[in-house]
């Protein structure tokens, strides 16, 4: 029995995070020396034992209203959770970096 069956989906659904991955390489690349390690470091802490079940709880109950497999979409949004933490960190290097007495160089 296969769970996961990734040809049930169309090409621009089948990689949603590739785009993500490339804006945290290209936000690691100017973030500077210190922040691409916090990043990482904060988007493994959302894959917490208090935050997990919550967000579970959430894309169950949003891939149930929307009317999908909840065993296929609910694990993706952790996925997503710890990108979009890395990329918030990292936005905040790019952006703060350099007040903050952190060069890039």
């Amino acid at each position: 029995m296969q769970i996961y069956d990734i040809q049930d989906y169309g090409s621009a659904r089948r990689f949603p995070w590739l785009p993500l991955l490339a804006l945290i390489i290209v936000l690691a690349h100017f973030a500077g020396p210190v922040f691409p390690g916090l990043a990482f470091d904060c988007a493994s802490a959302t894959t917490g034992p208090v935050n997990i079940p919550v967000n579970l709880a959430i894309a169950i109950g949003l891939a149930t209203a929307v009317g999908v497999d909840p065993i296929k979409a609910g694990f993706g949004i952790v996925g997503l959770c710890c990108l979009g933490t890395a990329i918030s960190v990292l936005t905040y290097g790019v952006l703060f970096g350099g007040s903050l007495g952190v060069s890039g160089s």
